[in-house]
């Protein structure tokens, strides 16, 4: 009986030590891995001197086909007109917060006082990435 009532009691213990370290390597992986998504798009619309829809799809695309991720729930906010050489361009990226404490698991409601997404929305949880790049873009004709 002591044996039966003590692992009861440990048993929050148990579920802390064994997955509370995996949980917080996993949302260290999907952080770079934004970090890492918003990079890739930054090097070519600092190119273009703008976001265009392909660079937004391509940063969705290596979220979703690279690491499972659901593409309804990612968020890419970007400026969309072309900037001159010289000026600072933006995007944000935003993606829902994996869970990172064991006892959020048996968390059945649903919070209120999330952190907003890239356009405001509050519904759950969300990871963003803020990212500004200097642009490189030069009209034709004109001198750097």
């Amino acid at each position: 009986m002591s044996n039966q009532l003590s692992f009861i009691l440990l048993l929050p213990l148990i579920l802390w030590s064994t997955f509370q370290g995996l949980l917080y390597i996993h949302s260290g992986q999907v952080t770079e891995t934004v970090n890492l998504a918003a990079f890739e798009g930054q090097k070519e619309a600092s190119l273009q001197g703008y976001y265009t829809d392909d660079i937004k799809a391509e940063i969705k695309d290596f979220l979703v086909d690279g690491y499972n991720m659901d593409p309804s729930q990612i968020e890419v906010v970007a400026s969309e007109e072309q900037i001159k050489r010289g000026e600072r361009m933006s995007v944000c990226v935003s993606v829902p917060s994996p869970i990172i404490h064991v006892m959020d698991i048996f968390n059945f409601t649903s919070d209120t006082d999330s952190s907003p997404s890239c356009s405001g929305k509050t519904d759950q949880l969300y990871h963003t990435v803020e990212r500004e790049i200097m642009s490189e873009y030069v009209d034709e004709g004109s001198s750097i």
